[in-house]
């Protein structure tokens, strides 16, 4: 029983570190504290379920989906970093991938960047018979015939950002590899002399380059042509040098399904969920010592330890706090009164019996501890398989409801029965009539 009390005391100062932790705002300085983390629908920003399109990726053995999945998550992931987004969130879920983009910005842009498949190549003008394809140019919308096969790729690019011209025109430069560069020198060689060469990326020609002397360098300057606004070029170029620079997806693939959250609608939302359950925190703790007197306020102390061990570990597992999040912690808030009102009731169903306090307290909780048992087993598969099959905030509804499940075991263990056991020595409480 001391031990029980011991661990009581320890949970409840390790709680009240924490909590003022979190007050102060020092928890990035704190070893034993981690800051919470925000859904999207609480903070803002932008939900993305991407799915791939090609076909030839539908007939692929699972082994290689999952490896094709994982390499776009990787590239997409590089792409959403050097966006500067803080703290996203790329998951794969079944065929598709989950992206998650906290805060605020371009939303249209951020899309157009993540969706790009980004494959650079260059080829010449057509002036033969060999096999071509029709493709607009980049300014005048002439339609050029363009060499099928192409003698420099993507993967011949091994870094990209913006640049200036002497005129202080934004364009992009690419730095070839040690191969690119070669295949570069014998594009350029005395007999392609006066020939283009189309840089094309997704199937769009960006810029022509014309032959004149071999180029044997390692940087290559794409310049966008046609009369248009600084600001368009600098932003065309600075997607253009970032999705270059995270390479290239193996497959094309396409938004499915989008959701975005604006920063004030995430305050009203955080502010009507803390008042939600502000109330019914002050509803419950006003019943439970109305008709409990004082063994009320053990249950109220075991829900604030529930509740208060529940957001911990949510803060220790990098779980973002949701709406349906904050919908499994109010159920939390039910599910502890509960246990404690079943405990109580069969307390007061038992007393009369003339059992010593201490043999009261033993036989109540010996027999409530299986039927929680049960419920609380049923439910915490319920949440696993919600974790399992579902996404986002589905999973974040999963993960809450089992940290209360086991939370109230704890608070039922540590709190409710040795305070019961200590408030039957002092022969005060025990649901008193």
């Amino acid at each position: 029983d001391k031990f029980l009390l011991l661990i009581a005391g320890l949970i409840l100062v390790f709680l009240g570190y924490l909590g003022q932790a979190h007050y102060r705002g020092v928890c990035a300085q704190s070893l034993l504290c981690k800051d919470f983390r925000l859904g999207l629908d609480l903070q803002g920003g932008l939900h993305l379920e991407v799915g791939i399109t090609d076909p030839e990726f539908q007939n692929l053995p699972t082994e290689d989906k999952t490896h094709a999945l994982n390499s776009i998550v990787s590239t997409l992931r590089t792409r959403v970093d050097l966006l500067g987004v803080a703290e996203p969130t790329l998951q794969v879920v079944g065929n598709r991938i989950s992206i998650q983009l906290p805060g605020q910005g371009n939303f249209e842009s951020m899309k157009s960047t993540i969706q790009r498949s980004a494959k650079l190549r260059f080829s010449f003008e057509a002036v033969k018979d060999e096999e071509f394809e029709t493709l607009v140019g980049p300014q005048d919308n002439r339609e050029y015939k363009i060499e099928k096969s192409s003698q420099i790729q993507g993967d011949d690019i091994v870094d990209a950002f913006v640049g200036w011209t002497e005129f202080n025109v934004p364009e992009v430069q690419l730095k070839m590899s040690h191969e690119g560069q070669k295949k570069f020198l014998e594009m350029t060689s005395p007999q392609n002399r006066g020939r283009l060469i189309a840089v094309i990326l997704d199937d769009r020609i960006e810029s022509f380059l014309q032959v004149g002397e071999p180029v044997g360098t390692q940087w290559v300057s794409i310049q966008f042509q046609g009369q248009r606004p600084a600001e368009e070029l600098v932003e065309e170029a600075s997607a253009m040098a970032l999705v270059l620079k995270s390479g290239s997806l193996p497959y094309s693939i396409e938004i499915l399904e989008e959701r975005s959250v604006g920063p004030s609608l995430g305050v009203d939302q955080i502010r009507s969920s803390a008042t939600a359950i502000l109330i019914s925190l002050i509803l419950i703790s006003v019943f439970m010592v109305f008709f409990y007197r004082l063994d009320g306020f053990i249950a109220v102390l075991a829900l604030l330890v529930n509740l208060g061990g529940v957001l911990i570990g949510m803060s220790y597992l990098e779980a973002s706090i949701t709406l349906p999040g904050l919908a499994a912690l109010v159920l939390t808030a039910g599910m502890s009164v509960d246990a404690s009102i079943i405990i109580f009731e069969r307390l007061k169903e038992i007393k009369p019996t003339g059992l010593s306090g201490d043999e009261l307290i033993r036989e109540s909780f010996g027999k409530v501890f299986s039927v929680l048992l049960d419920s609380y087993v049923t439910t915490a598969l319920t949440g696993a398989i919600l974790i399992y099959f579902g996404a986002g905030p589905i999973r974040g509804f999963g993960v809450v409801l089992i940290l209360g499940i086991v939370n109230t075991f704890l608070a039922v263990g540590v709190i409710v029965y040795p305070v019961l056991q200590g408030f039957a020595k002092l022969k005060i409480g025990l649901t008193a009539d």
